[in-house]
């Protein structure tokens, strides 16, 4: 009896100690039950119980505000709640700084470290404008697609103007370890877009490269050309969710569209904490 008396004593000491408490905190948190997960904590002020309670608040307020906001089907924008709320969040995820977290937990929070910074690297060399002149190539495709004149030197400029942008893309961002990691790990319109995008204007300027050759060894540079096969409508899309591009105008509202989604989508990912 006096044995089976200090297994109970010692069963309910144990529940209602620390290490138990931040380990059923810590499952709670990695399971979603961040509310829960938060009330385990009640009574507890050491440094790991306090991290703990920041990092399961921050996960709260992102599934509060920003999940409800985000559409991860859509292409969203910096002004709208989901955009609002993903810069508001790097923000407070930035003010965390270094955590003392459960084992478990450590483990999620440096995978949405290493997620967080590779957006950061990441977006920081996505240029607007090489999304921009990127486009370039597919625009005066489009043009020459449906029936006006062009030049050697003509297409020679596009070539010069979309080939430095597409390339920037592709060694800055696509091939970027941490792109990878985002088309691999996540489903989001944004990310296919992003693909969608540097597939159809590397395409399209590998084309126009390859052609520019071509023309230079038989054609003067200032004669005008014409093509053959023209359209009376040609269809310049650069990827779902963007403007089928008519203008200028079109293809710098894709660039700004383009980056803002993909910024959104990102924070989304770096941000999902699973068991």
């Amino acid at each position: 009896m006096l044995a089976a008396a200090g297994v109970l004593v010692g069963f309910l000491v144990y529940h209602q100690s620390e290490g138990y408490k931040l380990q059923q905190a810590e499952t709670k948190i990695l399971d979603g039950n961040y509310r829960s997960g938060i009330e385990q904590l009640d009574n507890l002020n050491s440094r790991q119980a306090d991290d703990t309670r920041r990092l399961a608040e921050f996960l709260e307020l992102k599934t509060r505000q920003f999940d409800v906001a985000y559409n991860e089907g859509m292409l969203q924008t910096a002004g709208e709640d989901a955009g609002v709320y993903a810069a508001a969040l790097g923000e407070r995820f930035e003010a965390l700084g270094d955590l003392q977290l459960p084992e478990k937990l450590q483990s999620a929070y440096r995978t949405m470290q290493t997620r967080y910074e590779g957006m950061k690297n990441c977006l920081g060399k996505l240029s607007q404008a090489d999304l921009y002149d990127a486009q370039h190539s597919v625009l005066a495709y489009k043009s020459r697609k449906e029936g006006a004149g062009f030049t050697v030197e003509d297409l020679s400029g596009v070539v010069k103007t979309a080939e430095p942008a597409v390339k920037n893309l592709e060694t800055q961002v696509i091939n970027s370890e941490a792109f990878q990691a985002l088309t691999a790990d996540c489903g989001a319109q944004a990310v296919k877009t992003m693909n969608e995008f540097y597939q159809i204007t590397s395409a399209q300027v590998n084309q126009d490269a390859f052609d520019l050759e071509n023309y230079e060894k038989s054609q003067r540079s200032d004669v005008t050309l014409k093509l053959s096969d023209t359209v009376s409508f040609y269809d310049a899309a650069v990827g779902t969710g963007l403007k089928s591009l008519t203008s200028n105008a079109d293809a710098e509202a894709n660039a700004k569209a383009l980056c803002e989604a993909l910024k959104i989508a990102w924070t989304d990912f770096s941000f999902t904490v699973k068991s």
